[in-house]
């Protein structure tokens, strides 16, 4: 595991997806990139595993603010950017990492206006960009999706009104799942989480919603959905409910569906032994092996500190039987906090890896510094049939020496070298 400052022109927002890895191993994040005068969205890649870092696009969107909303994906050696800027309108565009050519899919398009709270994903020609459109009573949540590779596009809009903070995922099925809030209000009306749906066979979307209850004294600050699919293709929606308000926190709440988001299990909390950040998405991730995971921010709630910026990074693997912590990113200096409500990572994991970002702060409060965190799965050994059992046997992995068919054991990256597996 190692943790490495990424370019220091780059800042970084509130997007949970703004981290990526491509099939070649590169590592693309989007940041807001200040050029001394104003800020704009910017693409940077790392090929070495996240030493250096290579600014590949600048002025993705026109100029607008530190926070501006975006998101970014992959699907084999190309990576897609979805943002908008002070003028509330979709920009989409595509950075081929074979030929090193950037796409402008779509500038400034009014397509969808009055942008916010972004998602994006893609897989093979179909691009889906959602987000929160409006203000007020009339924001909605709205689907942007080409099944053409940017060529042409289609709106979609599931009826709720008072609703957004989107966050999009796919199925090995095809299915795609767009889970979203509908905000309520601070006296009487709970917000509620609805889970969006197309079934690939057929194009159609349709809607359902989740039973996860928010409750809690204050209906506006309690944490947005978040979706994943197990490789199996169970759909997992987790979102933060609860809120204590003396204390800021808040429980996770998990809901599944094994059949396509029609019906979901009774919502359950998750995790609850600790205090938990609020107001904030708690990023998901799934691998091929049939786990999730999920990170979530943990604050210390002091009297100095009552905010819980001085706080740490939790990643917990699920096995749907088992909740483990799996990775825990904790400050010890005096200087410097990690700022965890800015936690993102990425939707997958590739080539045996998943990264993570969190902001680190001066213990002023002042400085902006983002941080990469990168670290390896361990190696899951390759199986073979001894007559009666699957046991694992490195020395399963076979090559040819030239006159024969030797034993070779499997190597792995460790941050900095290929080492051998034991």
């Amino acid at each position: 595991m190692a943790e490495i400052s990424l370019p220091s022109d780059a800042f970084w927002g509130t997007s949970k997806r703004a981290i990526t890895t491509t099939d070649n191993g590169h590592i693309y994040i989007t940041a807001s990139r200040f050029n001394g005068v104003t800020y704009y969205v910017a693409l940077y890649r790392s090929t070495d595993g996240g030493s250096t870092w290579t600014l590949i696009k600048d002025q993705i969107s026109s100029s607008g603010s530190v926070s501006l909303p975006y998101a970014v994906h992959s699907y084999g050696n190309s990576v897609y950017v979805g943002c908008t800027s002070s003028s509330g309108y979709v920009n989409i565009g595509k950075y081929d990492g074979d030929t090193g050519i950037w796409t402008q899919l779509l500038t400034n398009s009014s397509l969808i206006t009055d942008v916010s709270s972004i998602d994006i994903l893609v897989y093979g020609q179909q691009i889906y960009f959602a987000c929160a459109s409006g203000s007020g009573t009339g924001i909605r949540c709205r689907v942007l999706y080409s099944d053409n590779g940017g060529g042409t596009w289609t709106t979609y809009a599931p009826s709720v009104n008072m609703a957004g903070a989107p966050n999009i995922a796919r199925g090995s099925d095809g299915w795609v799942y767009v889970a979203y809030l509908q905000y309520g209000n601070s006296t009487t009306a709970d917000p509620l989480v609805y889970c969006a749906k197309r079934d690939q066979s057929t194009g159609t979307w349709s809607v359902t919603k989740t039973d996860i209850d928010y409750g809690g004294v204050n209906h506006f600050t309690v944490g947005v959905p978040s979706i994943t699919v197990s490789s199996d293709n169970k759909v997992v929606i987790v979102a933060t409910s609860d809120q204590d308000s003396s204390t800021g926190s808040t429980v996770p709440k998990i809901t599944i569906s094994t059949d396509h988001a029609s019906t979901w299990s009774v919502p359950v909390e998750i995790i609850a032994s600790q205090t938990w950040s609020n107001s904030i998405a708690v990023p998901l991730a799934s691998d091929n092996a049939g786990n999730i995971y999920m990170l979530l921010q943990s604050p210390l709630n002091t009297t100095s500190n009552p905010n819980g910026i001085n706080g740490k990074c939790v990643v917990y693997k699920y096995d749907f039987n088992t909740w483990t912590e799996f990775l825990t990113l904790q400050e010890t200096s005096t200087t410097t906090y990690i700022y965890s409500v800015f936690g993102a990572m990425e939707r997958e994991v590739k080539l045996s890896r998943l990264s993570i970002l969190y902001v680190k702060y001066a213990a002023s409060g002042q400085t902006r510094n983002m941080i990469y965190n990168y670290f390896m799965f361990s190696f899951s050994k390759i199986k073979r049939w001894n007559g009666s059992a699957w046991v694992s046997d490195v020395k399963a992995v076979r090559v040819w020496n030239g006159s024969a068919w030797v034993a070779s054991k499997p190597k792995r990256w460790d941050g900095s070298n290929n080492v051998t597996v034991k």
